[in-house]
């Protein structure tokens, strides 16, 4: 199956459900994560950045495949693309008021989540519909100014800003700060690998993006596994010019269930090493 959905993706870019179809199986039960651990393919969804192409407001990127994609997803919704775009910017945008409030709450040591009590999201998405006619209106008023970085930035903040009454600052260079700021940050790399049962239940395979191997047991398996992670993130760190490297290793245990007896069937262990470290700046004089 694996071979076909390469195949097909050869040559253009399609949906799960396309895909589906095409290799005769439930969308479900593709299981793609394999191939796309072992960079074989990738996932791509829409983005802010894609309805910034669309509506004019930044255009470093691919305009046309912005705009098609934002046909298709208007489409599905039964809405106009303008409609549609209308409706995402707005979306984004109130997700963006919602997230500095938390954050606000947050720094004044709250631990609650304004998500999670459906008063307090009545109260705030009040606050944010500035055009929708209602009994009685919210509003919300942060504080300090918001400090717009990031090349497409500016685009979102200003309506944050304006619903959350405060003043928005774009310093001078606001376009690189994220970049700079990943550059003298830590340097992050992850590494995933799946263990799976052996063909006709004998043994188990480990999946990793670099080997694949068979073991007669999942304990090995898992041991081997944790160990190849942790020194393949730490690699994939010094290669991205880190040093100091700290590595964090979790695993999961997935099963299911039998229909028939109600057991617990194993499907596949997912072992996934976060690495991080310093980056090492090389000064030279001219």
């Amino acid at each position: 199956m694996d071979k076909n959905v390469l195949s097909i993706l050869k040559e253009a870019p399609h949906s799960l459900f396309y895909l589906a179809h095409e290799v005769g199986i439930d969308a479900d039960a593709l299981g793609l994560q394999q191939l796309v651990n072992l960079g074989l393919i990738s996932r791509i969804a829409m983005t802010p950045t894609d309805i910034l192409h669309v509506v004019g407001k930044y255009k470093e990127w691919d305009t046309a495949l912005a705009f098609a994609g934002t046909q298709i997803m208007a489409e599905r919704m039964g809405k106009s693309v303008d409609d549609f775009v209308n409706a995402a910017m707005k979306a984004v945008v109130d997700r963006l008021c919602f997230i500095c409030l938390q954050s606000l709450a947050g720094f004044e040591n709250n631990q609650f989540d304004f998500s999670s009590e459906e008063a307090a999201k009545y109260l705030i998405e009040k606050a944010f519909d500035l055009e929708k006619q209602c009994l009685f209106s919210t509003s919300f008023a942060i504080n300090k100014p918001i400090v717009a970085v990031g090349a497409p930035a500016p685009a979102w903040l200003g309506a944050v800003a304006k619903k959350t009454n405060t003043r928005l600052v774009i310093p001078k260079h606001a376009e690189v700060a994220g970049a700079i700021g990943a550059a003298v940050g830590q340097v992050m790399e992850s590494v995933k690998v799946l263990i799976r049962p052996g063909e006709g239940g004998h043994g188990y395979i480990l999946h990793a993006p670099w080997e694949r191997r068979l073991f007669d047991d999942l304990a090995t398996a898992l041991d081997f596994g944790v160990v190849e992670a942790q020194r393949q993130a730490a690699l994939a760190v010094q290669k991205a010019g880190g040093r100091d490297c700290e590595i964090v290793v979790d695993h999961e245990d997935i099963f299911t269930e039998n229909f028939t007896s109600g057991a617990k069937v194993y499907v596949e262990t997912r072992i996934e090493a976060k690495a991080t470290g310093r980056p090492v700046w090389v000064i030279t004089h001219a």
